[in-house]
This record gives C-alpha cells, structure tokens and sequence, in this order.
C-alpha cells in the first residue's frame, strides 16, 4: 500500500477563534466529527443543525438545514457555531446525518446522510414506511467552506438506504465504506464501493465487507451497523476499522475489527468491543500537540437533547486498540478534594481524630511526622543504580503526611512546604519512566499534593501540576498513554503503576478528560491480570514487603476506581481479593516473623509491621474484626514510636494518611473466628498449620509452588517453623537487587533453568530448608501442590514435589502438627538412581549442637528467655551435620549473620526408595 487517507490533518486556510467560547459540555451534537487542523492550529468539529425550539426535526433533532463547525484549540471550549453548508429548501432533504470533511486533491470534501421523507424506499419484511437515505457529496475549496453539491443524488446507490459513508483512499485510489441500513436488509452491512478519481459519483458496484451479526453481543433484533473509521496498527501494520450498533442490553456501543492483510477489502475479522457504555458513532483523529490517536464519540445515545461528545485516547495493545469501557458508568467529576475522601469525609476525620482513642494517637504521630519534614531541603533527582524509586517513595512520604496535616489542623504551613516538594518534583526532566514503578509513586504524591490542597494552590501552579502529571505520569512522550510491559503484568508492577496513574487521572479529571478517562478505564480493564495473583487466598510474592506493596497499590487502585465510576463489582469482588483480609494473619508467625517464602526478605527484617492494606481491606469488606489480632496493636506502637520519618519513606509507613482515612468511628470489634490450619492455593500453594495464635503456640509454614513465579525461589517443600516464641527453621530471603544488578554477572530476573539466578545461595535449592539430589536445581517448571488434612489440630500438610525434583520418579514431604505442639517432617523418594545422595537441610538463627542423630538447638525468646528444640532423625543412624553460612559462599552472594544450616545426608539403596523423618519437640 502506498497511501492511506485517514484522517485531515492539514488546511489551506486560517481559522480565526470567536472572543465568545462555548464549553464542550454546552454543545449538543451526534456524530462528531473532529479535522485536527495543523496548519491553522486548531480543530475544527462538524454537527448536523440541529432543531430550535418549535422548529420540525426527526426524532434525533436532525434538520434538513445543512451543517455547521465549531473551532476550539483544546476540545475543551469552542467558539460558536458556523454554517458551512446550506441545503437549499427546494432540495426536499428532511434531515442531515453524520457530516465528515475530507481533504483529498488539494480540496475538501463533506460526506453527509440525507434523508428525503417524500420519496419511499423498499423496506425490510414487517417494516412501516422507509424513507430514502443515502451519503452525498460536497465540496468547497477551504475546511471552512461553503460546501457546493457535487452529485445531485446520493453517491451511494439510489435504491438503497444508505448512511455514514467515509473516504478511503488506498493505493491513489478513492474509496467510500459506508453501512447498508439494517432497516432494508435486516443485518446491517458495511459496504466498500470505488469512486471517480474527483469523487463525483461511484465507479463501480459496491461489495459487502462484513455484516452486523458478524459480532457477538449485537441485539439480534436491532442489527445496526454505523460510523466506520480507520486506523493502522505501526507495528503490525494491519488495518483497524472502528463501526458502532446496538448491544443485546440495548446499548449503543463501538466495536473494532481488523483486516490482518492491511487491505481496506479485507478480510475484516476479530469483533471486539471498545466502548460499550451507551455512546457510539466514533472517529478517530491525533491530538495537535502530541499526536495522540484519539476517539471521539456521543453519549449518552438517548433521550433526544442529552447527547454530547466525549474523547478518549487510545493506543496499540497487542494489535489491537486498547481502551474498552467494559459497561463502565462514569460519575460526575466531584469537586476537590475528590482523591481517597472529600471534603465532608475530611471534616468527619478532624473530628475522629480529636474524639476516639485510636485518632488521637494517629493524629499526634502524623502532627510528629509532617513537623520534623518542614525543615528539609527539597527533593532532587538522584538515581540509584537504574531507579529514581526513593526520591518518588520520599516524595509521597513527604507530600502526603504534609498535606493531610493541613487538612486536619488547617495550618498553611505544612501545605506551603508540600507544594514546594510537589513542585520541585514536577520540574524534574521526568520520573524516570524506564523504571515504571517510579513514575507510578511519583504520581500518586503529585496527585495527592493537586487534589488535597487545591484550596492552597494558585492558577499556575494548577497547571504546573496538571501538566506534570499528564506529561510525565499519564503520557509517554509519544503523546500516547504511557504504556510498558507493566500494563498487563501479573505482579506488583500492574497495580503500583495502574493505582499511581489512576490516581492522577482522578485528580486532573476536570481538566483533562480524554487522557484522564483512557487512564481509569484502561487501568480497570488490565489490574485484573495482576489480581488472578490472589486466587487461592494466597499470594505468589510472598508476605510483607511484596505482598504489602503490590495490596497497598490495590487498595489504593480500588478506591480511585470507586470514586470515577458508578460501579466495580467486578474488581471487589475478584477471586482470591476478598480473602486476603486474613491472608496476612496467617502468614503471621507468633514471633511476629512472616512465613517469608519467595522474595519475602530475611527473617530479621520480614517482620509483622503497621501496614496499610489491613485496614483498607477490612474498611472495604466490613470486617474491622481482622484488625484485632495485629493491626490494632502495630498502629499503637506505629503511633508510640519516637522516631519521626524525616527525610526517608522507610523509616514510617508513606501511606500512613489513608490509614487515618481508614480508622473506625469507635472501638474494633473482637475478633472472629479463623481456622487455625488451613491450604492456600493459586499459582504459588501453601500450607499453614498452627497449635493456636498465642505467642508461645507452634506455627509451620509449608512451601509448595514452583520456582518460576515473579520474585521466586528454588524453596519447593521448604518451611519455617515458630515454637516457645523463637523461630527454629528460618529462610535467608532475598538479594539486594541494585547490588546484583551493578555486578552484571547474575541474570537476576532471568527465571529459566539455565538462569544464574539460580546460582545465587539464597535463590537456589542449597539455600532453603528443603531436599537435594545429587546438588540438582529443582526444576522451575515444575509444580508442588499443597493440601491440609485439616482446619484444627492435630493436621497434616502435604507437598508433592514430584514434578520439581529432579532425580527422583516420585518426592512427597508430609509435615504433622500434634495437639499441644510437636512437628513431623517424613520425606518419601522414589525412583532414585542407586547411591544417589539426598541432603536434608534447614536454616536456623538458633545455636545448634549435634550428637548423632539428635540435634539440639538453643535460642532467646523476646523475653530473653531461654529455649530449646530438639530435632531427631530417623533412620537412627542418620548423623546431623552444623555448617556455618554466615559468610557468602561467592562475591555475588550476601553474607547471612548469625545463621547455620543443620542437615543430614542419605544414600539411595539399590531399589531407588528412601524414607527418613525429622521430629521436632521442645524442652521443658
């Protein structure tokens, strides 16, 4: 193909705008139809002439008087209407239907539907009287007019009803695609049909592209085909045609569908909805400033008088466009502040926190925190290695505390030195959005900072905060919506960096619609990918820091998402979400330490801590009762703690002012009930067993899953154990990324078997409490599923480590809790090549002694007290072996305070079968 006429970008003449402007809201219009005129520097927007009050029109409004355009720079306000062409009364054209202005040969051409009520057209079986319609053509020498008849009939042909014809100009040649009413034919059809080289009349038979039914979902008694509009896919360089009917709920809707041979002919195939939300007839134009590829639309379809237009920037996904409004209703934008509470809901936090015990704390802490961050200098641009992550985590650590203190005491002092930050950052080059997640934070901060102190802000600083949360947030520099890998990730990247983004297209909504609204409706349409990580009720990054981030960002996405729209059932109530209200009670040992599986960090600092998402999950499911086995007592110290933040995010909670957000009117409620054992599943199973939730209970943590989840490790069948308030069995967490990746001798994210990932002590097999074969890796595609015999003690835990294990045709390791603690650890090998050594490890922080095949372990409870464990082994001849991993085993690897690894070593006999045990007990 050598040429493709789209869209007009370019115009011979001036545009000169009126002093009086009308706002987009104030227009009614159907079909709109936008010229993005470089030249001039303007659009131009072409309607139909709608009725006046008294004047006849058809039940659309639609006159037969002609057309007009409206000019405007920012599709946002418009000087007052124009007529471009007037249809002379003797013409007898009762109304006038979707006009489109094309610039073709140095002239411009108007496609117009014209409807003439005194001539009858054969009409569908069962159908009342049809008037003729059919697309004519016009002509002027300027966008602007005035439009002279070129054919005295419709082009397309005389005995068809016809509408919404478009120009197509393929290979120097002119085409029109128009749609063959469904008021004639039944199943409407879109039609392709050659026109003269001056587009004077047709020059040839038009032939049928595909039909209405040919999508799913089409009202079957209202088979519509309207509005066709092009674009092309620049990486695939297929065609893509948007057209729009009527959907089974009766609503009306914008489907696309492609021609893979990049052919206006065809083959058209692949339906899918884009807008589904009761607006239709969409064209597609780019943005004058950033060459967006925009859509613009009616909505709502009816009543008669309601309709205006709408525009939404779209973008290439996988070959396909990808905004899709998925039934979503918009609300009305609120006024500021609309970001996480409004002004009311502010109010009744002043009063909270003056009035309940748990808000006075908090208030006091947050007073603490946002005092010691007005002295500090602003922020600057300083990377670490290959992220900008800290400077946008202090930001919003920063700005938020900031300025939800002045939302609570009214003192213009913290807002002052929040905007200062906000704006510091806002001049930054940019938020660094080769790292993704940095420009997610950052923001959220800057979102916080326009939203919660508009009242504060001047003008121009408005817009020194609009603009950078659309240029260096919402956009990339393409003018499209910023876009990545991350947009349909399944980890924690697709809910910080969707969760950031919304939250600043919630902010600057009112002032930026089209990028704000593709911005909440692509980020509902994609979270659900990384939501499948909760099915089970589980989590395959892990607790604290990876399963809080990714449940934060969640939280935050979801209360964004609630306020834009009039519903998101289909986000609250995902599989998997519901549950993980308990989820982080469970990963909860009685030491405080997290079960700290995958990525989790190391058990010295993956600890139960004040966390966010606890409390917006029982705020959003009403189950303030989960808060009482930890939460409530974590905010407590949180708040009694007499470090302030100061300059670093680390140091207290960065979304601590959503938390306040959070907090009950009045005193928790006990909590409920829980099982005490139970099966996780989802993708990364897990089993956790429990004597009761005391802190001197027995507490197993059971690892099953597979090694190639984002964040994970060769830890099948690993676990950690709680017992007389000490944790025995301990994981080694993660490596410092940034120092793995300076190195660039481990391929860190790389999860294939080769990988060096794999090489690393606390990534590989050697470094969990789990089986070796022969020092084989597990293998990362296997899987181990895990089951609980039980929700009450005594309970078995399950793995079956078959298809991970490399070496052995069959690996189950079966965990048993007593009543009143005491744990059982049986492996079983089949399969084993003869002689094949099979090593029993654990990790433990524990001093550990051995004596053949009883081990004896010492440790210090919280309370300085002094505990024992003992391991024995069986077969009795299995000897214990003490080997101190303190020091890393390579350059690459961490060093590992504090830690040994106990283990014993079997030998496979003849027929392949091994069968060994390890019993836990404690002292007196």
């Amino acid at each position: 193909m050598k040429h493709w006429l789209l869209l007009v970008v370019a115009c011979c003449g001036g545009a000169v705008l009126a002093d009086e402007t009308l706002p987009a809201e104030k227009i009614r219009i159907r079909d709109p139809f936008v010229v993005a005129d470089k030249q001039a520097g303007v659009y131009r927007l072409y309607s139909s002439i709608y009725a006046k009050k008294g004047e006849k029109s058809d039940g659309f409004g639609n006159t037969g008087f002609g057309v007009e355009m409206y000019v405007g720079r920012d599709l946002r306000t418009w000087s007052p209407a124009v007529t471009v062409l007037d249809l002379p009364k003797e013409l007898g054209c009762t109304a006038v239907w979707a006009p489109e202005v094309h610039e073709y040969k140095g002239k411009w051409y108007l496609f117009a539907t014209l409807t003439f009520g005194g001539t009858i057209l054969p009409a569908a079986n069962g159908w009342p009287r049809h008037e003729k319609r059919g697309t004519w053509i016009f002509a002027a020498d300027r966008p602007e007019g005035p439009y002279r008849i070129v054919k005295r009939d419709s082009v397309t042909p005389s005995g068809w009803s016809s509408l919404d014809g478009t120009l197509v100009v393929e290979d120097g040649k002119p085409y029109m695609v128009f749609c063959h009413e469904w008021t004639q034919v039944t199943d409407g059809e879109m039609c392709l049909m050659p026109l003269k080289d001056d587009l004077s009349d047709a020059a040839g038979e038009p032939v049928t592209l595909f039909k209405a039914s040919s999508a799913p979902d089409v009202a079957p008694n209202c088979l519509v085909t309207d509005g066709p509009s092009f674009c092309r896919d620049p990486e695939t360089r297929s065609l893509v045609m948007i057209w729009s009917t009527i959907r089974k709920n009766g609503m009306y809707c914008v489907y696309q569908v492609r021609s893979e041979s990049g052919r206006v002919a065809g083959p058209w195939e692949h339906h899918e909805m884009l807008f589904s939300d009761n607006g239709g007839h969409g064209m597609l134009f780019r943005k004058l400033d950033t060459d967006a590829l925009t859509l613009s639309l009616h909505r709502p379809n009816g009543p008669a008088g309601a309709e205006r237009m709408a525009f939404f920037n779209l973008g290439f996904e996988d070959g396909r466009l990808e905004t899709d409004s998925s039934a979503a209703t918009f609300k009305p934008v609120a006024p500021h502040p609309r970001l996480f509470a409004d002004k009311a809901a502010f109010q009744a936090l002043k009063l909270k926190l003056e009035q309940t015990e748990l808000g006075r704390l908090g208030r006091a802490r947050l007073l603490r925190e946002a005092d010691a961050l007005l002295p500090l200098p602003l922020l600057e641009r300083k990377m670490e290695g290959r992220r900008l992550l800290s400077v946008s985590r202090n930001a919003l650590n920063r700005i938020g505390k900031l300025a939800m203190a002045y939302r609570v005491t009214g003192e213009r002092t913290y807002a002052e030195k929040a905007v200062r930050d906000a704006l510091a950052v806002s001049a930054f080059s940019d938020w660094n959005p080769s790292h993704f997640l940095d420009v997610g934070e950052m923001t959220l901060a800057v979102a916080l900072a326009r939203d919660w102190l508009d009242d504060v802000l001047v003008e121009n600083e408005k817009r020194t905060l609009d603009e950078a949360i659309l240029r260096k947030g919402l956009l990339g520099q393409d003018g499209r919506l910023s876009r990545g890998w991350w947009v349909r990730a399944e980890n924690n990247w697709n809910q910080v960096c969707h969760g950031g983004l919304a939250a600043g297209a919630l902010a600057i909504r009112d002032r930026h619609p089209a990028e704000a609204e593709a911005t909440l409706l692509r980020a509902r349409r994609l979270i659900p990918y990384a939501l499948t990580a909760y099915a089970g009720g589980n989590f395959p990054e892990g607790p604290a820091a990876y399963w809080e981030y990714a449940t934060d960002y969640t939280c935050v996405a979801l209360d964004v998402l609630a306020r834009a729209f009039a519903e998101i059932d289909e986000l609250r109530d995902f599989p998997g979400l519901r549950e993980q209200v308990d989820y982080p009670n469970f990963m909860t040992g009685p030491t405080g330490a997290f079960f700290n599986y995958s990525d989790a960090g190391a058990t010295s600092e993956s600890r139960r801590r004040f966390m966010y998402a606890p409390w917006a999950l029982a705020r959003l499911y009403d189950r303030a009762d989960a808060l009482k086995e930890h939460e409530e007592a974590d905010f407590r110290a949180a708040c009694a703690g007499k470090d302030a933040g100061g300059d670093s995010y680390r140091s207290f909670n960065r979304l601590f002012p959503l938390v306040l957000l959070t907090l009950p009117d009045g005193p928790l409620p006990a909590g409920r009930q829980t099982p005490l054992c139970r099966a996780f599943g989802g993708p990364n199973p897990l089993g956790v067993l429990r004597t009761g939730t005391g802190a001197n209970d027995w507490y197993v943590g059971v690892k099953g899953g597979s090694p190639a989840l984002s964040h994970g490790h060769m830890d099948v069948g690993s676990f950690v154990l709680d017992a007389d308030g000490v944790r025995w069995a301990c994981e080694l967490g993660c490596e410092p990324y940034p120092r793995i990746e300076a190195m660039k001798t481990i391929d860190l994210w790389n999860m294939s078997q080769k990988s060096t990932r794999w090489d690393l002590f606390r990534l590989g097999v050697e470094g969990h409490g789990t089986l070796t074969i022969d020092g084989a890796k597990q293998r990362v595609r296997g899987f181990a599923p895990v089951t609980v015999s039980s929700a009450a003690v005594p309970s078995e835990a399950v793995v079956d480590m078959t298809s991970v294990c490399g070496g052995a045709s069959k690996a189950v390791r079966t965990f048993r809790l007593e009543v009143g603690g005491g744990l059982r650890v049986s492996d079983r090998l089949e399969g084993l090549k003869p002689g094949a050594k099979v090593v029993w490890n654990v990790n433990t922080e524990a001093a550990a002694a051995a004596n053949g095949n009883v081990l004896a372990l010492t440790a210090k409870d919280a309370a300085g007290r002094v505990r024992t464990m003992t391991l024995t082994a069986s077969p009795a001849d299995a000897r214990w072996d003490v080997v101190d991993v303190s020091k890393p085993r390579t350059p690459a690897d961490s060093p590992n305070p504090g830690v040994t690894r106990v283990r014993f070593t079997r030998t496979a006999p003849a027929d392949g079968v091994l069968d060994f045990a390890v019993s836990f007990a404690t002292g007196d």
